[in-house]
């Protein structure tokens, strides 16, 4: 019986690499500055110039994230300086995309935030 549960919970790993290992299979990779300016290039269609200051912002966010990982505030302290963060870091980007497609930007990334709230994650919608 014991030998069938594992086959089982083997078997069901293989299926869906995703789900192994308690689904905590996070790949910083996909979230270097680089790749982020690349794929918000593509989603808002932005031009060489905009891609590259993009990838600057994201480089500087990177390296200010880096220093505060390590930090000794409390997590409401931290939360808040997140939000000043964000909201800094919003201004930025907008000042380098413009307005319409921050909009956009700020659309999708709602939608994403809704997405995890309710469990789905990053996964791929099957609609």
């Amino acid at each position: 019986m014991l030998a069938l549960a594992a086959i089982f919970t083997i078997s069901l790993s293989a299926q869906n690499p995703q789900r192994s290992g308690g689904g905590n299979n996070f790949d910083r990779s996909q979230f270097t500055p680089e790749r982020r300016a690349e794929r918000l290039a593509e989603q808002l269609g932005l031009s060489a110039e905009q891609k590259a200051q993009v990838t600057e912002l994201y480089k500087a966010q990177a390296e200010r994230r880096e220093k505060n990982r390590n930090s000794d505030l409390s997590p409401e302290a931290r939360r808040e300086h997140f939000e000043t963060m964000r909201k800094t870091e919003d201004a930025e980007l907008e000042k380098i995309i413009g307005k319409e497609k921050m909009e956009l930007y700020l659309k999708q990334r709602a939608e994403r935030e809704q997405r995890f709230r309710e469990g789905g994650g990053n996964r791929q919608r099957n609609n």
